[in-house]
């Protein structure tokens, strides 16, 4: 899977903690889900505001989490 600039943008918005909806990456700024299978949960804000990356096997929701890591470092 690639990320277009849409999910990039998403990802962003999740990290700013505001909706966005990518083209397979959508966020309501406080989880960020894929649109694809049974919509996996990608990360999340737990109550004390600190990102939680879910663990996974799916490699699309694995370069979806990379790319948080890039982004938030």
């Amino acid at each position: 899977m690639k990320i277009a600039l849409q999910d990039k943008k998403a990802v962003g918005a999740f990290l700013s903690r505001k909706p966005y909806e990518g083209r397979v990456l959508t966020t309501d700024g406080d989880s960020l889900t894929a649109k694809w299978g049974k919509l996996p949960l990608v990360a999340k804000w737990d109550k004390r505001g600190k990102l939680v990356l879910i663990p996974t096997e799916d490699r699309g929701v694995k370069k979806a989490q990379d790319l948080i890591s890039e982004m938030n470092a």
